[in-house]
């Protein structure tokens, strides 16, 4: 199982269409008001929504970084430890022994 971990660039870029698209709401939420009291109502509803869904985000970010993080380490520890045994394997049928024939 092989997991490939998204470059930053790529993940900077969703992070800051995601920004984009919770700051576009605010500003028409802002600027397009029904009345004074409705917009601050809904201007703090959306900064509510918008924190929470940035914090949601940061946080699966960061897991699969971190899992991205284990994976890779594990793989790693896996491939030497795959390199290790069969250089031991090889190391080992090399030197052992030949059997002596006992019944002559």
């Amino acid at each position: 199982m092989s997991f490939t971990r998204p470059s930053p660039t790529a993940t900077l870029r969703v992070s800051m269409l995601s920004v984009l698209v919770c700051l576009s709401q605010l500003l028409r939420a802002v600027f397009v008001p029904q009345s004074a009291r409705e917009a601050t109502s809904v201007l703090v509803h959306r900064l509510t929504i918008s924190k929470a869904v940035l914090v949601s985000w940061l946080a699966i970010e960061g897991a699969a970084i971190t899992v991205a993080s284990i994976l890779s380490t594990a793989s790693v520890a896996v491939s030497r430890d795959t390199c290790s045994l069969g250089v031991q394997t090889t190391t080992s049928t090399e030197q052992s022994p030949q059997p002596t024939d006992v019944t002559a």
